[in-house]
């Protein structure tokens, strides 16, 4: 018998080195196995992608040849401007123009215009099947417009602030979160008003107004 083969086997490192190749074989084929896996994965996300995509181009175009129909009056925000605190300016006040006038005189022209004001998101699909692709430029601008008049709230308050009225500010704040104003500035200062008053109940309704109107 060769004992030289027998130590050979003996020796310290024969095991590390039996070890070392049998890693070497086996791991090639687990990254096999790890890549067929993605590979699998990423095929089917793909897949899932695409059906995704073709049923939103399919909705889409169905959406282009809905018929044209009227826009709900419901929908519709139309102010009412004696709930705010409009006040009058002198003639030299108009022509500086003072801070106050400008966002109030901002806020009665913008409640002139048409407003839309939906109870919840609508997307473009959603919008075109229910009134027509001819009225959805309509839609976008009349949403703009209440966009814009709530804007307009929000800096007539500010500058209200700015001067001490704290009172006029808080009425065209309070207007604008009962109008559903999405301008999350508008529901942070009026809860510093409330805590200011430590009035707990009305930043508590506060709170829930601003979840459902922001979230949409």
């Amino acid at each position: 018998m060769d004992y030289n083969i027998i130590g050979a086997y003996l020796e310290p490192d024969f095991f590390g080195v039996l070890t070392s190749r049998l890693l070497t074989a086996i791991i090639p084929v687990v990254i096999l196995i790890i890549l067929f896996t993605i590979a699998v994965r990423l095929a089917s996300k793909s897949g899932k992608v695409r059906q995704k995509a073709e049923k939103l181009i399919a909705e889409n175009e169905a959406a282009n040849t809905a018929r044209a129909r009227e826009i709900e009056d419901e929908h519709f925000f139309k102010p009412e401007l004696d709930k705010l605190p409009i006040r009058t300016f002198t003639a030299e006040e108009m022509s500086l123009p003072h801070p106050v006038y400008l966002w109030q005189n901002k806020v009665v022209q913008g409640a002139s215009k048409k407003m839309l004001r939906f109870g919840s998101e609508q997307s473009n699909v959603e919008l075109k099947r229910r009134y027509g692709l001819a009225n959805l430029e309509f839609v976008a601008r009349y949403e703009e417009n209440f966009t814009n008049f709530c804007h307009g709230l929000r800096h007539w308050a500010q500058v209200l602030l700015l001067e001490g009225n704290e009172a006029d500010a808080q009425m065209v704040l309070e207007f604008a979160v009962h109008a559903g104003s999405e301008i999350s500035l508008t529901y942070t200062m009026l809860a510093d008003i409330y805590k200011n008053q430590n009035d707990v109940q009305k930043l508590k309704e506060l709170t829930s107004k601003s979840e459902k109107n922001l979230r949409r």
